[in-house]
This record gives C-alpha cells, structure tokens and sequence, in this order.
C-alpha cells in the first residue's frame, strides 16, 4: 500500500536498525543516533496521522471570508515522531452551515510572503519521476548533466538544493521565449 502523503525520495533505502540495543551498550551520542533511525524506521510502519478539516465560508457586508483549520484526530506515526508534528494546526470552534454569528473582535494582520525554496536533488527526481521524464538509470545522469555543465550548483549547506546559475536562468529564459 503506497502511503497517502509523503514523498518516496526513491534515491536510496531507508537506514534500519538491524538489533536490538539499549542504553548501557552504546555512547551517548552512538545512543541518541540508534534511537532516531529506530524511531523513525518505526514511524514508516505506523497507522498514518488522521486530521479533521474545517473550511468556513462567510461574508462580512460586501466581502467575501474563508476560514481553514485542521485537528488531530489520530497521531497515528506522530506519537513515535512528535517533533513531526506540525505546530501549525488551527483548532476552530464549532460552526453550523446557516447560522449567522456576532463578530467579537476583528484583527489585521500584516505579512509577506516568500518564494518557495530551491529544489533539492531528491525534489528534481521526485519531479522527473511524476513527469515521466527520464528513467531510474538515466534521470541521475541528467541531473549530474546539468551540474557539470553549470546550470545549477550544489548547496550542500540546505540539503543539496540546486541553485540556478546567471546561464542556468538565462537558459530557462530562453527556453520559456521558444
């Protein structure tokens, strides 16, 4: 059964632990290290996270609003992984469809947003492998083709992101003018 989220990088074998071990065989840090490919090796089989979606639609005079939230309804692989867990879920109180409510207090919050980040080596491959573009054997090769002919370059401190060069940009560019 594939799972329902989550990427299957497909670039190499999850590490698994391979005995069992406890706390007085190993060093600290040897400890630590055991303990986060067990957990997360064990995660990779665990019943995924269930979450329930709450999505409201209202309208204040003439604007139209959309309201979104989320909760947890089962931890499922999060109670093995709980740094996983997103800090982000949005519980909302319970709205019926019909209903009209009184506006308590309103707030205008001022953000930017931002550019998504560079894709990494196991991004472009999860990307070619969903675009049918290339095989297992050859997607590497292209991938190595457009480092060494400096397109990209490798940014090993974000996790092997790809940054685009001044004549990988121009290339894109041009290609997009074709």
């Amino acid at each position: 059964e594939k799972p329902r989220a989550g990427v299957d990088a497909g670039d190499h074998p999850p590490i698994t632990p391979v005995r069992c071990a406890d706390q007085s065989q190993l060093q600290d840090l040897d400890w630590k290290i055991y303990q986060f490919i067990t957990q997360n090796f064990l995660a990779t089989i665990s019943k995924p996270a269930k979450y329930k979606v709450v999505k409201a639609e209202f309208i204040i005079g003439p604007e139209f609003f959309e309201l979104s939230g989320k909760q947890m309804v089962s931890s499922g692989f999060l109670e093995i992984t709980p740094w996983l867990s997103s800090s982000q879920d949005v519980e909302l109180p319970d709205i019926k469809q019909g209903v009209e409510y009184e506006i308590n207090s309103i707030e205008i919050k001022e953000g930017k947003t931002t550019s998504p980040g560079y894709l990494t080596e196991s991004d472009l491959i999860s990307c070619m492998e969903a675009n049918e573009i290339g095989t297992d054997a050859s997607i590497p090769t292209h991938i190595k083709n457009i480092i060494d002919r400096g397109y990209v370059k490798v940014n090993t401190k974000k996790g092997r992101s790809l940054v685009p060069t001044n004549l990988g940009m121009a290339l894109g560019r041009a290609y997009c003018e074709i």
